[in-house]
C-alpha cells in the first residue's frame, strides 16, 4: 500500500504479486491466514482467530477438487488458472 510520505495517509494499493491491484493473490492470502492465527495462537486474543477464518472462508469457494490454489483468486476467466502450491503449503 501506498501512503503519502508528509501526510501518512493512503494513496492506494498496488501489488506486484497478484494479477492486478485489485484482485486476490493466493499466497499473500495464505501467508495473512497463517499469521492472524499464529498472533491468536500467541495473544488468544479471539479477534485474530476470527479475522484468520474471514479470510480462509473467502478462499474456500475458490479452491478446487485437488484443494490446490490457483495464484489469484480473482483472475479472469480469460488468464490460464496457474496452481500456486506454495500457496497451499503454508
Amino acid at each position: 500500500f501506498n501512503f503519502d510520505p508528509l501526510t501518512q495517509t493512503p494513496i492506494k494499493g498496488e501489488t506486484f504479486q497478484g494479477y492486478a491491484d485489485d484482485s486476490c493473490w493466493a499466497r499473500g492470502q495464505s501467508w495473512a491466514i497463517h499469521g492472524f492465527a499464529q498472533t491468536y495462537l500467541y495473544t488468544k486474543n479471539p479477534e485474530f482467530l476470527a479475522l484468520a477464518k474471514k479470510l480462509a472462508l473467502f478462499v474456500t469457494p475458490y479452491l478446487q477438487d485437488d484443494a490446490v490454489p490457483v495464484w489469484d483468486y480473482r483472475l479472469p476467466e480469460s488468464e490460464h488458472p496457474y496452481k500456486d502450491s506454495s500457496a497451499g503449503a503454508i
